[in-house]
């Protein structure tokens, strides 16, 4: 089952709402400040899956900013996005990568403006199977910094070695605690995706 806010639901009024709500992929509402208004039960299953519940249910609901849930190194590139959504009206697309330790994860995020004053995103998986890395065989210890911080690609997933331009897959690290680890975009994934 979804969540909808009242306010948000006549924006949807001209869509199959139980088709929404049974779509595989995550599919939210997002008022233009960016706060959430809709999820979708694939939002809500995909969270469980991956350990995020029950934190994702009682802090990200309706009015919660999805702006907070990015990582900084991130946010320029989906405020840049949603924003030229909104004020040109047109459909913003983008492919990102969302893996876990043991499963390669793609998605296809589709923006859709409401109105002017709202947007409707759908993420769709594009690739979903077992890892074909190979994990990195150093430890933990030499990646992290001198604070004890685990710097990985919010994109890519990979960690940064402490050595200039040096990153690798760990898999086994994608489920490390949020203190441990910050969240930033390498330089490969950076020119490849988010240069503007």
């Amino acid at each position: 089952m979804g969540c909808c806010d009242a306010a948000f639901r006549p924006l949807l009024a001209d869509l199959d709402l139980p088709a929404l709500n049974l779509h595989a992929g995550s599919i939210f509402g997002l008022w233009a400040d960016l706060s959430l208004a809709y999820m979708n039960a694939a939002w809500f299953q995909f969270s469980a899956e991956n350990g995020g519940e029950p934190g994702v249910s009682r802090d990200w609901g309706p009015g919660a900013n999805l702006i907070d849930a990015i990582s900084p190194a991130m946010s320029a590139f989906y405020l840049h996005g949603y924003g030229r959504c909104l004020r040109t009206g047109e459909v913003w697309s983008h492919e990102y990568e969302c893996s876990s330790s043991d499963r390669y994860r793609r998605f296809l995020q589709i923006v859709y403006p409401l109105r002017g004053e709202a947007f409707l995103v759908v993420n769709s998986p594009t690739v979903n199977r077992l890892h074909e890395r190979r994990p990195d065989d150093a430890t933990l210890a030499e990646y992290l910094d001198a604070d004890g911080t685990l710097h990985r690609c919010a994109h890519c997933g990979r960690v940064y070695a402490n050595r200039p331009h040096d990153w690798h897959w760990a898999p086994a690290w994608a489920t490390l605690p949020e203190k441990q680890v910050t969240v930033v975009v390498c330089e490969i994934c950076l020119e490849k995706y988010y240069a503007r």
